[in-house]
């Protein structure tokens, strides 16, 4: 998604906006925050706020259903994956920054590999399908690696789950540059 330069304006200046609202509503936070907690706090969640309800909130929405996630798996410790996800929503839970896969033995697991050479593809009436560019190899829990690039599917809605059990893995393709580069000498 592409932003123009008037919607960072605008979204910088509501941030701005909200900061100051947080500042000038430290009076009527509870005693129990430290005065630099309330006017920060108020500050975020003001815009917070405000960011959601402008013309770029919608950026940062995550949809209600998710079911499947990608990212970099950070810990193997038997037959669960701590995979790290990339957080969409800056105002969303950190503490979802890093999910717990369970892999079962109804989960299936793939390894993704990039077809050598590039389709080509004709277009307008002409146009036909473009043959995969990958290919899939079943593969087990003990080919996933720390580092490797993973798509996880589940059946359940995952959107704020910190765990969960995987009914689907797709191990990503590695860039062909950097599996080209490696030589024997």
């Amino acid at each position: 998604m592409k932003i123009n330069s008037l919607s960072l304006i605008v979204g910088t200046a509501l941030l701005l906006v909200g900061i100051a609202i947080g500042v000038f509503a430290d009076p009527y936070l509870p005693a129990s925050l430290s005065n630099t907690q309330k006017g920060y706090q108020a500050g975020f969640e003001s815009a917070k706020t405000l960011v959601a309800s402008s013309s770029i909130g919608a950026m940062f929405n995550t949809p209600a259903d998710v079911r499947s996630l990608s990212g970099t798996v950070t810990a193997i410790n038997g037959g669960t994956l701590t995979l790290h996800v990339g957080m969409e929503d800056p105002f969303g839970d950190p503490a979802l920054a890093d999910r717990i896969v369970t892999v079962d033995a109804s989960t299936t697991i793939v390894r993704l590999s990039i077809r050598p050479g590039s389709p080509a593809l004709a277009t307008g009436k002409d146009a036909i399908p473009a043959p995969p560019l990958f290919t899939q190899t079943a593969v087990s829990l003990s080919n996933i690696g720390i580092g490797d690039p993973l798509t996880v599917t589940a059946t359940e809605n995952i959107a704020t789950a910190k765990d969960f059990t995987a009914t689907g893995i797709q191990i990503q393709a590695r860039a062909l540059s950097s599996a080209s580069s490696t030589v024997a000498r």
